[in-house]
């Protein structure tokens, strides 16, 4: 399941897949004596289900939508509306391999596994482009390098993070380094450069990256945490050995996917289909090596993977129903900041009708 500010999509158990798509318009706001261009959803709200049930993985982003069929097929969904005249025309197939594996949004930037462990990329990477024939080229999926050993994969709107069977992860886009002793320095990387590494043999199942940490559930179902943690879950000592190397966050086994949300927060879904998010309260009080207990959201084991959704949250249950989770008021305060989530505000999943999920924007 993923989210954007226009567009959503939850892919089923059974392999159907539903969308929601809106339309967006960049509003004019001055501060000061700079202007700014913000996002803003507008207009009628288009959501139903894609044709067919043979849906593996989905890609969502403010600007598009790509999907990917149990055949290992690659669509592009971006001009897809359900529920309007036409809409199965717009269903686009991005050339004729059926070797894709998984693949993974950015900002307008996205990134695919083959099944020969190769990488792909398309879109446009926030990197500055040699020239603009180069930006056109660039519109359908191109090998970045030649390594035939990619495992996972994961994005966000600067850079994407992946990773290699020998446990090692790789990073490139545009990225920002944030030294304990110095200023913030940034540097735009073409090809993946190796960033951090698993202090044993690990296989990496799901990735969660921010730009600034990456959660890894591996295939044991071990959670391990690496790059930047201020604030979150772990001791300092713990913080500062995460700068170069994953570290493993908990004894349990058993977990299914964990999302990074927010500087403050992490969410987790174990394979039991329960709930988890950890008490970021905590963190400066623990000791070394320590790492802050993580606590139940809900008491039905029902939900099969969490997203963020603006300042709230979307869990997808079992029973194939959308849920709403979290505060949609502006929390960024100094009190929010320090002392974490508010239990007053985080609500618990409240079940509700995908439509009125897609009117509830933040």
């Amino acid at each position: 399941m993923q989210a954007s500010l226009t567009r959503m999509a939850a892919l089923l158990p059974d392999g159907r897949l539903w969308l929601r798509a809106r339309a967006h318009f960049w509003r004019k706001v001055g501060q000061g004596q700079n202007t700014y261009f913000v996002p803003e959803a507008t207009g009628r709200v288009h959501a139903g289900f894609v044709p067919g049930s043979n849906w593996r993985d989905v890609a969502v982003s403010f600007y598009g939508c790509f999907a990917m069929q149990t055949d290992g097929s690659l669509w592009d969904l971006t001009g897809f509306q359900p529920g309007t005249r036409n809409a199965q025309a717009e269903l686009k197939q991005v050339g004729k391999s059926r070797d894709w594996v998984k693949i993974s949004p950015g900002l307008r930037h996205y990134c695919g596994l083959k099944s020969d462990g190769t990488l792909w990329e398309w879109g446009s990477p926030p990197i500055p482009a040699p020239n603009e024939a180069s930006r056109e080229d660039f519109r359908v999926p191109a090998q970045v390098g030649a390594d035939t050993d990619w495992v996972a994969i994961a994005g966000c709107d600067q850079d994407t993070v992946a990773a290699k069977t020998d446990g090692t992860l790789w990073r490139w886009g545009w990225i920002v380094d944030r030294p304990t002793n110095g200023p913030a320095k940034s540097n735009t990387l073409t090809q993946p450069r190796r960033w951090l590494a698993f202090p044993g043999p690990q296989r990496p199942h799901s990735i969660s990256f921010d730009g600034d940490a990456v959660a890894a559930v591996c295939d044991d179902g071990s959670l391990w945490l690496g790059g930047i943690l201020p604030f979150r879950p772990v001791s300092p000592d713990v913080m500062m050995r995460a700068r170069t190397e994953m570290v493993r966050c908990g004894t349990e086994s058993d977990w299914e996917q964990v999302q990074l949300l927010r500087p403050l927060a992490a969410v987790g879904v174990k394979r039991d289909g329960s709930l988890w998010a950890w008490d970021i309260a905590l963190a400066s009080w623990l000791r070394d090596k320590a790492v802050a207990p993580h606590v139940p959201v809900s008491l039905y084991p029902v939900w099969v993977a969490v997203c963020p959704y603006g300042r709230t949250y979307l869990t997808l249950g079992r029973d194939d129903t959308l849920c709403v989770w979290g505060d949609p008021e502006d929390n960024h305060s100094y009190d929010f900041y320090w002392n974490g989530l508010d239990s007053r505000k985080l609500l618990l999943p409240s079940r509700i009708k995908a439509r009125e999920i897609a009117d509830l924007a933040p």
